[in-house]
């Protein structure tokens, strides 16, 4: 678990300029949802009758599933309404980060939607954590 709070807390920093402090609030309700939503997933992906939609919306795990990506998306929402703002302020950042690169292209060009940047934040988020953790860990073993 500690490459997984370090990689977060690497994570926010370099690509969205937020520090989320994980290493020192590992209690926050964003680390225990992002745990729970990694073991919620494997259990569904080992539970083939859980794969339709349907039966997982009915489960126990799908209802906790709900409520963990309500607290994940509220700290994806989070961190591009504050990377927004200080774009929009004009706020000089002493780098560029990559939700900036995604919020100006969005501006700019008007080629991604709100909803696209918010799926390439879930995506750079997550999954970028869990595969940074796996290869830290990798590497010292």
């Amino acid at each position: 678990l500690e490459m997984t709070y370090l990689s977060l807390d690497n994570i926010g920093e370099c690509a969205f300029g937020i520090s989320l402090n994980i290493v020192e609030q590992r209690n926050s309700d964003f680390v225990i949802a992002t745990i729970e939503q990694s073991q919620t997933l494997i259990s569904r992906f080992t539970k083939p009758w859980l794969h339709p939609n349907f039966f997982w919306s009915l489960s126990s795990e799908g209802r906790k599933e709900k409520k963990l990506l309500k607290v994940l998306h509220g700290m994806r929402d989070y961190a591009i309404k504050k990377r927004r703002e200080a774009l929009n302020s004009g706020e000089k950042a002493r780098q560029k980060y990559f939700i900036d690169i995604l919020l100006t292209s969005s501006d700019e060009k008007g080629c991604l939607t709100d909803k696209e940047i918010a799926a390439e934040v879930d995506t750079f988020l997550f999954e970028g954590h869990d595969t940074t953790s796996s290869g830290l860990m990798w590497t010292i073993y």
